[in-house]
């Protein structure tokens, strides 16, 4: 994915890194967005911890959906095969 994103746009800072150790310094950023993505961490409460060391009053938008959300998601007609994978 990461491959993909920087081959449409050279403007940003694309990086890989460790929800649970992250290579910023404390309160540097104004936003974070968690995109269906909760579902690969290991435990929630150290990489909330984490992202909230990185924010400087900003805010912590979670997207997210439980299994059950997935099997009725319209993004199913598009990725039959991904949405199976996490459900």
């Amino acid at each position: 994915m990461i491959k993909k994103a920087k081959g449409k746009s050279s403007t940003i800072d694309w990086e890989v890194a460790d929800v649970n150790k992250l290579p910023y310094e404390n309160n540097v950023f104004e936003g974070v967005t968690c995109t269906l993505a909760i579902h690969h961490f290991n435990e929630l409460l150290p990489a909330f911890k984490e992202v909230f060391r990185v924010l400087d009053k900003g805010r912590f938008v979670i997207f997210t959906s439980s299994p059950e959300q997935m099997k009725n998601y319209w993004l199913k007609e598009y990725f039959p095969d991904a949405i199976e994978k996490i459900c």
